[in-house]
């Protein structure tokens, strides 16, 4: 028997849970929803008005090939996915270009039912083959392009098949738990094939141009300015038009640094402040225009799924060594780093999200040494262990070593580093602290010995933290670290059906990374934003990754 959605995918504590739903169940429209992001008070959206934020604009028009969230904040108001998460809850999947869809009973099979009659912005049909079209430069990346943020659905895609113009069955190497999850990040837009094929052939890659941002989303551009503003528009021909937009604009400014964000947003130029680790107010700011704005606004807190981490290189002495690695991991003082760096605000630097609490609560992660450090400081026992693995190893008071420390030269690096340099001489390591603009490059290329930066993960499902800090080639595994007995356990995981058994098999392995470290996580930013009462059908987002759906909010008054 096949599964089918919708009724929904629920992301409960990023673990994707198939909902029981009838044979040949048919799409169901998302209703308006409440007032003030999650407020239980029955106002009814309004028509017409702008809404404006600091949500910057896209480094690249391409969506594909967009690193940064201000691609999905701008360019995802044009494009829409198969499938997305919910903008009323950010933890539901729900239908998007797809209508519905449908799993083979072997978990390898997934078939989408698109819905007819789309148009993109220009008038042009929109159909499966777009689809496919897009599925398949996922998988082959023509002219080698970068798609930073896609690898989690070309890897996982054997076959993307038309089976008409609206059946598209995408047929995977093998099941997956987290594939819909991944498909339904908000980096994962479908583009008209009319736009991308020339690209991709005789044009050799280069960028989507703005006059070629069409797509079949609820907005259409309206205007690009660089390094000023990015303006969208309704688009007439969206399948939920007039129903969706309510807005008559939606306006992305670009800003120099948090105060100019700070005055825009106390003159009411702009109606939210920064929303990632990049552009949120400081502590002082933050503090300071509540205060100033009283009830017109309300503060918000959205989640930083990651970290900045000390990285180790486990291919050079002396962290080549898990026993050096892990008595690192005892030393280090995230207290301290949390008050001094990170303004007391950081959220628990544990293996995996701290949110996802179904895997470890804060109290029981609260028991583990070094980690624990957390709250109060280094204990002396684990300090204590931390000297007695390092004397193991033949290092002591007239035995120390020298390693090279990689730290970017400004945020959250100088201090981090500064700290560090302190707690590693307790257990016998010296620090050379080499700061540079370049670090990440070094660290990519292998070229260190520990280094300092911070990493998120994509969509709200531990596979993605595994492939982007744990695995071979991740993203942000600098060190190419490896564990048997981890991978053993990934390939067991990745596949398992069982939510309850599956997070048995993820405790497993967070207990592995804090056992054989691949680095040490020191702190994780705070997002904290303000947005005006004047915003109609803001949820907040449970993730800085999860691109803001313009389409569902409104003008109060």
């Amino acid at each position: 028997m096949r599964r089918t959605g919708f009724t929904a995918i629920v992301v409960l504590g990023s673990l994707a849970l198939l909902l029981a739903g009838a044979v040949g169940c048919a799409q169901q429209e998302p209703q308006p929803p409440p007032a003030g992001g999650g407020e239980t008070t029955a106002a009814q959206p309004k028509r017409g008005g702008v809404l404006a934020g600091p949500f910057g604009e896209p480094a690249k028009a391409d969506i594909h090939t967009e690193a940064s969230i201000g691609g999905p904040s701008n360019v995802g108001q044009i494009h829409r996915g198969l499938i997305t998460m919910s903008p009323e809850d950010w933890k539901t999947i729900v239908p998007d270009i797809a209508q519905r869809w449908e799993i083979s009973p072997d978990g390898k099979t997934y078939t989408f039912f698109i819905r007819q009659g789309l148009k993109d912005s220009e008038g042009v049909p929109f159909n499966g083959e777009d689809v496919v079209y897009n599925i398949k430069r996922w998988q082959t990346r023509p002219n080698k392009m970068p798609l930073p943020r896609l690898a989690c659905v070309g890897q996982s895609v054997q076959e993307a098949v038309l089976k008409d113009q609206y059946t598209v069955e995408l047929r995977l190497k093998g099941p997956k738990t987290s594939f819909l999850p991944c498909l339904a990040n908000h980096y994962a837009l479908i583009q008209p094939k009319r736009i991308l094929e020339p690209i991709d052939t005789a044009e050799k890659g280069r960028d989507v141009k703005p006059e070629e941002l069409v797509g079949v989303g609820p907005f259409k551009l309206e205007r690009w300015e660089r390094g000023v503003s990015f303006e969208v528009v309704p688009n007439p021909n969206y399948w939920d038009y007039p129903q969706r937009p309510y807005l008559d604009r939606w306006t992305s400014y670009v800003f120099a640094d948090t105060t100019a964000i700070a005055a825009a947003f106390r003159t009411e130029q702009i109606q939210f402040t920064g929303m990632t680790s990049g552009n949120s107010l400081r502590k002082g700011e933050f503090e300071e225009t509540e205060q100033a704005m009283g009830s017109k606004v309300r503060p918000i807190e959205i989640g930083y799924p990651g970290f900045y981490s000390a990285h180790f290189n486990p291919k050079r002495p002396p962290f080549d060594n898990p026993e050096v690695r892990r008595a690192v991991y005892l030393a280090a003082d995230r207290d301290l780093h949390n008050r001094l760096v990170y303004d007391g605000l950081s959220g628990l630097p544990s293996p995996f999200w701290s949110r996802w609490d179904n895997l470890f609560t804060e109290q029981e992660y609260l028991t583990w040494p070094g980690l624990r450090s957390y709250k109060g400081g280094v204990r002396e026992e684990d300090l204590a262990e931390a000297k007695r693995l390092m004397e193991q190893q033949g290092y002591g008071p007239t035995t120390r070593v020298k390693v090279r420390y990689v730290t970017p030269a400004g945020g959250y690096g100088p201090l981090d580093a500064q700290l560090l340099v302190e707690q590693l001489k307790k257990i016998y390591i010296d620090l050379d602290i080499f700061r540079t603009q370049t670090g990440a490059e070094l660290m990519a290329k292998g070229d260190f010995d520990i280094g300092l930066e911070g990493g998120t993960v994509l969509y709200d499902d531990p596979d993605d933290f595994i492939e982007v800090f744990y695995r071979p080639g991740g993203a942000k595994n600098h060190g190419n670290w490896t564990n048997a007995e981890f991978e053993r356990l990934f390939q067991q995981e990745t596949v398992e059906p069982d939510p309850a058994k599956r997070w048995a098999i993820i405790r497993q392995m967070a207990k592995i990374v804090a056992e054989d470290p691949p680095h040490v996580p020191l702190g994780v930013p705070a997002i904290r934003a303000l947005v005006s009462q004047k915003v109609g059908g803001f949820v907040t987002p449970r993730s800085n990754q999860f691109g803001l759906r313009a389409d569902y909010l409104w003008v109060k008054e």
